[in-house]
């Protein structure tokens, strides 16, 4: 008797004991964050409270970020930014209960704003682009709006400044974020800017070949773009080049082109050879639907008594990738043929304007003579090209 007293007494004490331990580790049903949403700025912090029930549970609690490259938590809940984003910050029990927080880091205000050139020196029809550095590096929002005073001399557009007139004026940089500003000083000079690179063949580098800034036009342009003229591409498309002083004294001074010598701009003129098929373009930039000037000096020299002026001759201006769609063309004239050293001879400055189609941002300026042999089927007929020297193109912008 005393024995099972003794045995229930014992799973008394075993139980009690028991139910105390179970008391100390009560399971936690639920934990709940301060807040579930919060927005910093970057390289900046906050602390999360994790609230757990029932009260008085085990607060075994683990944190964690879903992207700890935007921020990241400690073991109490203190968060750190480190770059512009979005994470959730995870709050979890032991037993899986959980709670979190959608944290998003802004970037910082705008503290200053650099406008790239403070003073900008530009032509009638010139253009440059200007950039806007906005500080610091993380700011939220770097973006600017420009401006220009007074108006009528320069027009601006997200940096790229266009003169317009003679005159001076103030581009202005302003932050979205805080109204900050940085200013250029553009002063436009009573001269139009001329788009043609090398317009005059004036890179003396000791070589004739050389054209830097133009392009030879090949043989397959002259197959493709007289495809249906009827008196097709030519024959024999050759090279051209440039030529001028002091190593071709002898062709200036005393040889073919003496009749282009006192017209040359310069020492050098590039050269179009007679009697071949040949012709140079450059492509150049410019703004839809605006109007431009164009001007070159052209000369043109039978070599022999069945060489031609043609009257057909244009510059032209095609499509900028394959050359081929037509734009506009300027005819060269023969207004005033002279004879030099008995052969039938031009110099005329050819001009004219060109206004650019709509959506077409770049252009192709190109310069070309056919070679022909036997026309209309006589063998003693000849459409032989003339020597074509040419000088001081001038392509510019006069109106939008």
């Amino acid at each position: 008797m005393n024995k099972n007293i003794f045995s229930v007494l014992a799973v008394a004490a075993f139980l009690t004991a028991t139910l105390s331990s179970c008391e100390d580790e009560t399971v936690i049903s639920g934990v709940k964050l301060d807040r579930n949403a919060h927005t910093i700025v970057v390289e900046t912090g906050f602390t999360l409270t994790a609230t757990t029930t029932p009260s008085g549970a085990n607060n075994d609690l683990r944190w964690l970020s879903n992207r700890p490259i935007v921020a990241d938590v400690d073991d109490n809940g203190n968060v750190t930014s480190f770059s512009v984003g979005e994470t959730t910050i995870f709050v979890i029990a032991a037993d899986g209960v959980r709670d979190s927080c959608v944290v998003t880091v802004r970037g910082k205000p705008a503290s200053s704003v650099a406008v790239s050139r403070q003073s900008l020196p530009l032509k009638i029809g010139e253009i440059q682009v200007l950039t806007a550095t906005v500080e610091p590096e993380l700011a939220d929002n770097k973006n600017v709006t420009w401006s220009s005073s007074p108006p009528g001399i320069v027009i601006v557009e997200d940096g790229v400044v266009r003169a317009i007139a003679h005159g001076t004026a103030t581009v202005t940089a302003t932050t979205v974020d805080g109204g900050l500003t940085d200013n250029c000083v553009v002063s436009v000079e009573n001269v139009y800017f001329n788009l043609i690179a090398n317009p005059g063949f004036e890179d003396p580098d000791g070589t004739n070949a050389a054209l830097t800034g133009w392009n030879v036009v090949s043989a397959n342009w002259f197959t493709a773009f007289y495809a249906n003229d009827p008196l097709g591409p030519g024959i024999a498309a050759g090279s051209s080049d440039r030529i001028g002083l002091p190593n071709n004294e002898g062709f200036f001074l005393t040889g073919n082109g003496n009749y282009f010598h006192t017209h040359r701009i310069g020492n050098w003129c590039g050269r179009l050879p007679g009697n071949t098929a040949s012709g140079i373009f450059q492509n150049v930039d410019v703004l839809p639907g605006a109007k431009y000037r164009f001007s070159a000096l052209i000369g043109m020299r039978c070599n022999d008594d069945v060489t031609t002026l043609r009257d057909w001759e244009t510059v032209k201006f095609l499509s900028a990738d394959d050359g081929l769609t037509v734009y506009h063309e300027i005819p060269i004239p023969l207004n005033d043929v002279f004879m030099h050293n008995n052969r039938p001879t031009i110099v005329e400055r050819v001009e004219g304007t060109v206004e650019i189609p709509a959506n077409v941002t770049s252009i192709r300026i190109l310069l070309d003579q056919r070679n022909f042999n036997i026309v209309n089927e006589d063998p003693d007929t000849y459409l032989r090209a003339p020597l074509m020297l040419v000088d001081d193109f001038f392509f510019n912008w006069i109106s939008d």
